[in-house]
């Protein structure tokens, strides 16, 4: 019998442990996220940039082109260019590397929480923006920068604006894969 309780005791201290480790590591994550700065400082844009998936790609490894997981990206385009289709439908994708200098791919598109109810389509126009997602329902719209190249004035300006709550950019992690 005893040896059958220290056979439990054991089993549960080893439970516990594990679970002591797992709260940590969200602990720590969540410390990460805390530590995050705003977006007007957060990401590092290479405007003359281009990423796309290696499925557009006859080869997807060209000369002087670097890769992360299905995408390739040039910080200064010259080669990948070319793979672009006018015709179809393929959003262009920028480079940006985030606070943590990991590269990340954006479409140019942000992310934007109101504190109170909007109209979404006045919002776009009077900051010439363009409404790509509604949801109102939440106080939130997803809007694509004109011009991408004045993305961190209109960053600026927005965040001057009292009725917005948070702007996020909208990026893509090349290193998650699909499953």
């Amino acid at each position: 019998m005893k040896v059958l309780f220290k056979f439990f005791t054991l089993i549960l201290m080893m439970s516990l442990s594990a679970e002591q480790i797992e709260i940590k590591e969200i602990s720590k994550n969540l410390k990460k996220s805390k530590d995050r700065p705003s977006i007007d400082s957060r990401y590092k844009f290479f405007y003359n940039s281009i990423a796309l998936n290696n499925a557009l790609l006859p080869n997807p490894s060209l000369l002087g082109v670097k890769s992360i997981g299905s995408y390739a990206y040039e910080l200064d385009k010259s080669v990948l260019e070319e793979f672009i289709d006018t015709s179809s439908k393929v959003e262009k994708l920028y480079v940006v590397e985030d606070f943590d200098h990991s590269i990340k791919f954006t479409d140019g598109k942000l992310i934007i929480k109101f504190s109170e109810g909007q109209n979404l389509e006045e919002f776009a126009k009077n900051n010439s923006l363009e409404l790509t997602s509604d949801f109102s329902a939440i106080n939130t719209g997803v809007f694509k920068v004109q011009d991408f190249f004045q993305i961190e004035k209109t960053i600026l300006n927005l965040q001057a604006q009292k009725n917005i709550k948070e702007i996020e950019l909208n990026t893509l992690n090349p290193e998650i894969q699909k499953r």
